[in-house]
């Protein structure tokens, strides 16, 4: 199976992705499932991050994964940052101010990382019709997200912003992806602003923290990176679980997207049990392809 190679850059990727469709009979993951209203045929997807192009939107559609979310794009051509973008790394569970983790030298496959990409983009022509070729190339039962990021102004509320990208999406669901809240009334505050304008929120998939190698060094000139895999599964199963109480109060419709620390089908059923409506996998989806097949499997 083709998987992201995290010894090569993110362009290196991008041109390298898998032409060929996996031909894998797909379990039925029994229910039914929709994704903000459209049916889809289980609730897995995956977020935005490793799908960097068409050619791998398509291939992870054929691996048992119905909610596909197209890398995040911007109005303007970015460049990534250079490697590492994924460095292995090993902690335990992580808690928002954590510190530090240690980079992974050796052992078996990562289970979880430092990311470190920046947020790359191609140029508008180039991502809206490889966007296009991805869309047609869905089945009938998925769904094509597009990560878009935006610069705010400093003036701009939380109310503007959501209702501009509201009306730009002529009647399509707006998912709204967001960081971990401190407070429960800072949450709160921001459900009860964006209720109006969105169908769903995307919760956090990394906690922050300083990246240190083996000989001591700090990484990264000092700065923190997002953590994803494994080690965040707690954390974001508890924001997730305070997130969907909240949101029943305060605002029933919507939707809660659980993300962060997902590998496998005890994972995912805990995060649905919390209140998610639909979860992605990421990091698990990048280092074994087949995970969403093994999930399905265990759903049925």
């Amino acid at each position: 199976m083709n998987q992201y190679d995290l010894a090569e850059t993110y362009d290196w990727n991008y041109e390298n992705a898998p032409k060929q469709l996996p031909e894998l009979a797909i379990p039925e993951a029994g229910g039914q499932w929709d994704f903000c209203g459209l049916p889809i045929g289980a609730p897995l997807g995956i977020p935005a991050g490793p799908l960097l192009n068409c050619d791998w939107v398509l291939y992870y559609s054929r691996l048992g994964f119905d909610v596909l979310t197209y890398k995040t794009v911007r109005s303007r051509y970015r460049k990534c940052y250079d490697l590492p973008n994924l460095l292995p790394v090993a902690s335990p569970q992580l808690e928002v101010g954590a510190g530090e983790v240690l980079v992974v030298d050796s052992g078996g496959p990562p289970r979880s990382w430092a990311i470190s990409f920046g947020m790359p983009s191609k140029d508008p022509p180039q991502w809206r019709a490889d966007v296009e070729r991805a869309r047609v190339g869905l089945q009938s039962h998925q769904v094509l997200v597009v990560s878009v990021v935006a610069s705010p102004e400093p003036d701009w509320t939380l109310a503007e912003i959501s209702a501009a990208m509201r009306g730009a999406l002529s009647g399509l669901p707006l998912v709204l992806k967001i960081g971990l809240f401190e407070h429960p009334v800072a949450a709160s505050a921001f459900i009860q602003a964006v209720r109006p304008n969105c169908a769903a929120l995307s919760t956090v998939n990394s906690v922050s923290a300083a990246i240190r190698d083996s000989s001591g060094q700090i990484l990264f000139d000092g700065n923190i990176r997002g953590i994803g895999g494994e080690c965040v599964r707690d954390r974001c199963q508890a924001e997730a679980a305070m997130l969907a109480s909240l949101m029943q109060t305060h605002a029933p419709d919507l939707k809660l997207v659980g993300v962060g620390g997902l590998g496998d089908a005890d994972s995912v059923k805990q995060r649905l049990a919390a209140g998610a409506h639909h979860v992605q996998i990421a990091t698990a989806a990048m280092l074994d392809p087949l995970v969403g097949i093994k999930i399905r499997r265990q759903l049925t």
